[in-house]
């Protein structure tokens, strides 16, 4: 974890050189994941969990491939 309070209010983490931020969840129920990443083609979007911004991270650094389900047509 970078800081447990990051610029969007929740915690921002470091992983593999991109910055997964989250939104405060206190009284709004629901945490959303951004993914900062500027080499990344979903750079800036949101995801439904950190893990799944991390899974966007492996799949680019390792196959050189964002996944099907997040690249426009």
């Amino acid at each position: 974890m970078i800081t447990p309070v990051g610029r969007l209010g929740g915690p921002s983490y470091l992983y593999r050189g991109a910055i997964i931020d989250a939104t405060d969840a206190s009284g709004l129920g629901t945490v959303k994941w951004f993914l900062m990443f500027d080499r990344h083609p979903c750079d800036g979007e949101m995801f439904a969990s950190q893990e799944e911004c991390a899974r966007m991270v492996d799949n680019w650094l390792d196959r050189g491939q964002a996944l099907a389900s997040h690249v426009g047509p």
